[in-house]
């Protein structure tokens, strides 16, 4: 029969047939009533992961209980197979009824996943089946948990936030990476877990010797696997870190690991910037890091997620003091992430964040020290906002509603009220908000008078928005509401591989079927970039048209726009694109949007597109050209345009070598004129180049900031006061 612990097990459990039949059906309704559930409902890696963890309890649990029946490999292998394969086969129906995405690398994933997990649960169960100990099944649920908890400890005293995991099998560390695959150090972890976990299986059905010992001579190779891990590339140390970046530096408060392919004049500038926003947040949040602030810069995104775990988000550890950052877009991150380091003086938990680990103080309190999303304030975008009603502000700080939107909508929204409240009643109540997450408690108002007084504050602000503006902001897909997000990353990032290997028609064939499935902007980029690769102006101008309208209701839209004037001026259709551009600029969702717009009427009637071979334009080339045009006709346009080539090439002395005779532009105090020339100087400022941008920060200051401009202008102001500062002290 069953075993001594199994016969005490309620009646309905006695008999095996009865235990595999519930089993199985707890499988199967955790599948189906998977299938209702954003991301779980694809046969990806949420719901791999899923059906990893609860299978590696069913069967573990079943090797307990219905010890009788495993004593063959056989038995194991039958039930198994079932408890595995089940839930795979109603994903794939439920996909295939509702036409679906396709699997893909999905189905890798989740064998990957699954079997391993499932196989080390029936490993772990002998292990403790084969010990004379009562409470099996509560000895297993506890090593189950210990085994789970763990590898969670790396994410916590290491730099990664990825993980190696023994029942998830990977964990990527944030959603804003879409694109989870199989690599092969993964498939060399997860083999290295299936054979472990066989082995031990192996040994406890057939060889017939001292079974216990057995057993634990197989736990070398996972302790081996565990003290190594770090070594074989299964995790990040802080050393190893320090040792693959090279380069170490320190300054007054902090200490620096850069990747030292980072060009020098660079690293002189993310250096300082480092200490300015420490003297201007250590002011504005009334807060002082305990000891110097460790910032990781990587050379680029793909760097950063080789070695740390995220690709597209650069993140902060507050419990950590630390910083990961990505050297190219330094200025755009910064300021945010040494935020989340200042609120960290404020937090009594573990993590060193807000009370209850509540996503939207968290944020909301770096978003209100940096004040800036495009070069606007947030409180901007808090009013375009109100073009939906009154948002209900206040269930965004409850539970995981902040990420029920657009990140856009719920990082600002909530930067904006915590901005509110320190402007009103000081930081340091606002600190007391983060530390506790009682907002009574710690502004002594209640709460929804705190709202409505808010939300009266955002409605005064003098400032103009549209359902343009708000469109291009709020006018996107939070990831649980995509269509196949984790299959169609894959299928672009295979696109853009054949797209940048210079295989165009294979890639615009791989985009034209994405975009059979999905209306991915990513795709219609694509195959428009093949095509002007090409010299396909036309064909490019075609496809664009088909597909604009299936775009129209989003905040893609407004990029499509700018690409078919672009696509007429390539033509030749100066009339065309002209017509198309004025027509845009009455639209005007953000001033950006109308620079470039501008910048492509000016560059069509100087015969720019002419002078260049749109299809193979090396940087040199356009710069030299830029350069050329913007001495003979001295536009702000043109300089803008030079400047960010020189930027992004980090040539800063170019930039410092570029005059800057501010009188010899034609002066526009229009909100226009001034949104370009704070762009000019935030050009110059973040170039290093400080005193190369004071005569245009001077003329600036001359003039009267409209709203939304007067953070970034208040932040160019504290840069040089510090400067003053620091020349003050040599």
């Amino acid at each position: 029969m069953i075993d001594s612990e199994s016969s005490s097990i309620p009646g309905q459990f006695t008999s095996s047939k009865t235990y595999i039949l519930l089993s199985l059906s707890s499988v199967v309704l955790l599948s189906v009533v998977a299938q209702f559930l954003p991301l779980l409902k694809y046969t990806d890696y949420e719901f791999s992961v899923i059906t990893g963890l609860s299978t590696s309890i069913i069967v573990g649990l079943a090797a307990i209980n219905l010890s009788r029946y495993f004593r063959s490999i056989k038995g194991i292998i039958n039930y198994a197979s079932l408890i595995v394969l089940m839930p795979l086969a109603i994903s794939l129906l439920f996909n295939f009824l509702r036409n679906g995405c396709p699997p893909g690398s999905g189905i890798w994933l989740y064998f990957l996943i699954v079997i391993p997990s499932a196989t080390l649960g029936i490993a772990l169960a002998f292990l403790i089946r084969e010990n004379s100990i009562k409470n099996k099944r509560t000895w297993f649920l506890f090593f189950w948990v210990l085994l789970f908890v763990y590898p969670w400890f790396a994410i916590y005293f290491q730099p990664q936030i990825y993980l190696y995991h023994p029942w998830i099998g990977y964990f990527p560390g944030t959603i804003y990476d879409e694109l989870i695959e199989p690599d092969l150090k993964f498939i060399i972890y997860r083999l290295s877990v299936f054979l472990f976990a066989f082995g031990m299986i192996v040994i406890s059905v057939i060889i017939r010797f001292e079974k216990r010992a057995a057993a634990y001579f197989l736990l070398i190779p996972l302790i081996f696997l565990t003290i190594l891990k770090y070594d074989l590339g299964f995790g990040t140390s802080e050393a190893s870190l320090r040792n693959s970046l090279g380069d170490q530096r320190e300054s007054a408060h902090f200490q620096y690991v850069f990747d030292d392919r980072i060009d020098e004049s660079l690293k002189k500038v993310i250096m300082y910037f480092h200490e300015f926003n420490y003297n201007d947040l250590q002011k504005l949040s009334a807060s002082t890091p305990e000891k110097k602030i460790i910032s990781y810069i990587f050379n680029d995104d793909y760097d950063k997620k080789k070695y740390f775990g995220s690709k597209n988000a650069d993140v902060a550890k507050p419990w950590l003091n630390s910083i990961f950052i990505s050297g190219d877009n330094f200025s755009e991150t910064l300021r945010h992430e040494l935020a989340h380091i200042f609120a960290s003086a404020n937090s009594d938990n573990i993590f060193k964040v807000a009370a209850n680990i509540n996503p939207a103080i968290i944020e909301g309190y770096a978003m209100a020290l940096e004040n800036d999303y495009l070069g606007f304030d947030i409180d901007y975008f808090a009013k375009m906002a109100l073009k939906k009603g009154n948002p209900d502000i206040g269930s965004l700080f409850e539970g995981l509603n902040f990420f029920g939107n657009t990140s856009a909508y719920s990082y600002l929204l909530a930067g904006s009220f915590m901005k509110y409240l320190g402007a009103n009643y000081g930081f340091d109540k606002v600190n007391n908000f983060h530390r506790t997450g009682d907002l009574f408690g710690a502004i002594g108002i209640h709460r929804d008078t705190l709202f409505s007084n808010y939300w009266e504050y955002i409605r005064a602000i003098p400032v103009l928005t549209d359902s343009n503006t708000e469109k291009l902001i709020y006018g996107y897909k939070p990831i649980i509401s995509k269509y196949c997000p984790r299959y169609i990353a894959k299928s672009l990032r295979d696109a853009e591989d054949e797209f940048m290997a210079g295989e165009y028609e294979k890639a615009k064939r791989s985009y034209s079927s994405i975009l059979d499935k999905d209306n991915s902007y990513q795709a219609l980029r694509g195959i428009i970039s093949a095509d002007i690769k090409e010299g396909f102006f036309s064909d490019a101008l075609v496809i664009l048209k088909k597909y604009m309208p299936h775009f129209s209701q989003t905040g893609y839209i407004y990029n499509l726009k700018l690409l078919e004037i672009r696509l007429l001026y390539y033509i030749g259709n100066n009339s065309s694109g002209t017509q198309k551009a004025n027509a845009f600029l009455r639209e005007s969702p953000l001033f950006s949007y109308q620079a470039e717009v501008e910048k492509m009427k000016l560059l069509a009637e100087i015969d720019y597109y002419r002078k260049i071979d749109i299809k193979n334009t090396e940087l040199e080339e356009v710069t030299k050209t830029v350069y050329d045009l913007f001495l003979e006709k001295r536009e702000p346009l043109l300089l803008n345009t030079l400047l960010n080539l020189y930027y992004s090439a980090y040539k800063f002395d170019k930039i410092s070598d570029v005059e800057l005779n501010i009188g010899s532009f034609q002066k526009d105090p229009s909100p226009f004129g001034i949104y370009l020339s704070i762009e000019l100087l935030k050009l110059y400022i973040y170039s290093g180049n400080i005193e190369g941008g004071r005569i245009l920060f001077e003329y600036l200051k001359n003039l009267e900031i409209p709203f939304e401009f007067r953070a970034s202008m208040e932040l160019y102001t504290r840069i040089y006061e510090y400067e003053l500062q620091l020349e003050s002290n040599e």
